[in-house]
């Protein structure tokens, strides 16, 4: 997380340093507006991360709790008409 803000960092004092020479000030104060930014998209990042997780937990469970039971009921039904053409041929 260190890194990271030191790396935005260095590329906005990068960029600057073309626009503002000389201010003493000005590494510190893109540090601020690196820390800010950061934390402010880290959030967003990590809501984004849970939100594929949560969907993909609920549609596994979707499908478990879908697919299964109907997988259950058609073996049997299966079952079942065997067992009636069993006893239609006794």
């Amino acid at each position: 997380m260190l890194q990271l803000i030191q790396n935005w960092g260095d590329r906005i004092i990068n960029i600057s340093r073309r626009l503002l020479r000389n201010h003493p000030f000005i590494k510190f104060i893109i540090r601020i507006i690196a820390i800010c930014v950061i934390f402010a998209i880290m959030p967003i990042l990590w809501l984004f991360i849970g939100l594929i997780i949560w969907i993909l937990f609920i549609s596994t469970i979707c499908i478990v709790g879908f697919f299964i039971p109907i997988a259950i009921f058609c073996e049997f039904f299966n079952r079942l008409l065997i067992w009636v053409n069993q006893i239609k041929y006794l």
